[in-house]
């Protein structure tokens, strides 16, 4: 006996697999989204220099070995490549060339450019410390 079914049969078929599959689809798409990072960041902040006419205080915010958010205490510098100084508490402190990304009313979205490989280390150690840190105070 041959079976034919309705276009409304095989549609309803076809809606009904799409429906089982947007769970594990859903998943995939929340991994994905929260997987688009390229390096771990550390949310801080982490204390340091704006190395400009004069030494001025900031603060990091998502440091990570790419770079970060840097708050500014006093005004943004204007160009688009500056010197920063980090203090990454155990690991002492870094000097690193940063370039911006974006700017808004908070701070500076910087790019670290031309970090060596102890830098970039002492960094990404001082990242997954605090990452730590933060992870064991924060509330279940």
């Amino acid at each position: 006996m041959l079976r034919v079914s309705s276009p409304n049969s095989a549609q309803s078929a076809a809606t009904r697999r799409a429906s089982a599959l947007e769970p594990l689809l859903g998943a995939m798409a929340g991994e994905i989204r929260t997987n688009t990072r390229r390096y771990v960041r550390a949310v801080g902040p982490f204390n340091g220099y704006h190395l400009g006419l004069r030494k001025a205080p900031v603060l990091i915010f998502n440091l990570n070995v790419g770079g970060g958010f840097v708050n500014f205490t006093d005004e943004q510098p204007a160009g688009a490549t500056f010197v920063l100084t980090i203090d990454l508490q155990q690991e002492g402190r870094i000097t690193v060339k940063a370039t911006t990304v974006y700017r808004d009313a908070k701070g500076i979205a910087v790019r670290f450019v031309d970090l060596d490989a102890d830098g970039s280390d002492r960094l990404g150690r001082a990242v997954e410390r605090m990452r730590q840190q933060q992870a064991a105070s924060s509330p279940a």
